[in-house]
């Protein structure tokens, strides 16, 4: 597997293996059809020199949004604040009878 040692990249990929029931080949597989769909769907990113972790990151996604496909959204939504802190009563369900 070449990951290019970079460490977020295998610990992004030893995560996947160790929560889901999937082999060492079949991730490979799942690796190589990640670089041909961001072949096909961003020709520009061809060269992207860390697509390494781009693809850990998009097997790793695409298994939560086939478990949980809001799960995947709140993962989208949480990307938009970058490194800032997230308020926890933004996620929390809110009592529509509950006045505060």
């Amino acid at each position: 597997l070449k990951l290019d040692g970079l460490p977020l990249a295998l610990a992004t990929a030893g995560a996947y293996l160790n929560q889901v029931a999937v082999s060492l080949s079949d991730y490979l597989r799942l690796y190589k059809q990640s670089w041909v769909q961001l072949q096909e769907s961003s020709p520009e990113l061809d060269s992207y020199e860390n697509r390494t972790l781009y693809f850990t990151w998009q097997i790793s996604f695409d298994h939560v949004k086939q478990q949980n496909g809001l799960a995947a959204k709140l993962l989208c939504f949480g990307a938009c604040f970058d490194s800032q802190d997230i308020w926890l009563e933004l996620l929390q369900h809110c009592n529509s009878n509950d006045p505060d």
